[in-house]
């Protein structure tokens, strides 16, 4: 009724602004651009909404920052302990190394020739450096981090 878009949750800008003017949103209702998709992406974990709002709230205040961080999420099940970073609504294939079964790979998130997400098990440090790997858009070094090189 307040006439903000929304399409599985609140569409914002660059900036987590509204299209109404001066309203803002962050967190688990936010839809927002990302690198990794030509539609917009919702990511729910309280780091993401953590950071969405201080973005927000610097916007607010005449900042004008765009809100470009890496989706990423992890999640603690008793002693195992799952990384994820980019994002992949769309695969063509799943590539495991390392082991599963001891509960130490990377699970790649293949789109064609293109790498869109990683998981990790047991890999902490590795899951890091793809993360940053991520940022500067670097695939070659992605690979490589995957492959162990």
């Amino acid at each position: 009724e307040a006439g903000i878009t929304v399409d599985n949750g609140i569409l914002v800008n660059d900036f987590l602004e509204t299209n109404a003017p001066d309203v803002f949103a962050a967190g688990d209702v936010a839809r927002y651009k990302s690198i990794f998709s030509d539609d917009p992406i919702r990511i729910e974990h309280w780091v993401v909404a953590q950071r969405q709002g201080q973005m927000a709230a610097l916007n607010m205040m005449g900042k004008k920052e765009k809100y470009a961080d890496i989706p990423f999420f992890w999640s603690q099940q008793f002693d195992l302990v799952m990384n994820y970073v980019g994002h992949a609504p769309m695969t063509t294939r799943a590539q495991v190394y390392g082991s599963l079964e001891n509960h130490d790979c990377a699970v790649a998130y293949w789109d064609g020739s293109i790498v869109r997400a990683v998981l990790t098990i047991g890999r902490d440090k590795q899951n890091l450096e793809i993360e940053k790997a991520f940022e500067e858009n670097n695939q070659v070094q992605l690979v490589r981090l995957l492959e162990g090189k």
